[in-house]
């Protein structure tokens, strides 16, 4: 058999996921797409990662998504994942309300080692 590659993992109509732990100690289970194979998308909570060589994700920006139109949603991640570089989106549906929404974006900042505006925590 073929070993599988990354892009091979990541591919449109491929569904993956992953849990990231806020600092509350909360853990959210994301939808993990490539930054092109990402669906448009109702409102809900992303992380945008960029993935060096040897497959370790770096998180580069936490946030939410508030639009009705899905296709608004996806081209907004589009948009700021080509502006920071990103390689990977991961994607948290399940928050009922905007204000849920914030508080889990902030939840996974913190517990992400970001600063409140997206920047990397510095020791």
């Amino acid at each position: 058999a073929m070993p599988l590659r990354y892009d091979d993992l990541l591919s449109p109509g491929r569904i993956d996921f992953c849990f990231w732990q806020g600092a509350s100690g909360e853990r959210y289970v994301h939808n993990v797409y490539s930054l092109i194979g990402c669906p448009q998308l109702a409102a809900g909570n992303f992380i945008l990662f960029a993935r060096d060589a040897e497959g370790v994700r770096r998180p580069l920006h936490v946030g939410h998504l508030s639009n009705e139109a899905p296709s608004l949603n996806l081209a907004e991640i589009r948009r700021l994942g080509a502006t920071l570089g990103a390689s990977e989106v991961h994607v948290h549906l399940l928050a009922k309300s905007e204000a849920e929404r914030c508080v889990i974006e902030l939840d996974l900042r913190a517990g992400l080692g970001l600063e409140p505006d997206n920047q990397p925590l510095t020791a």
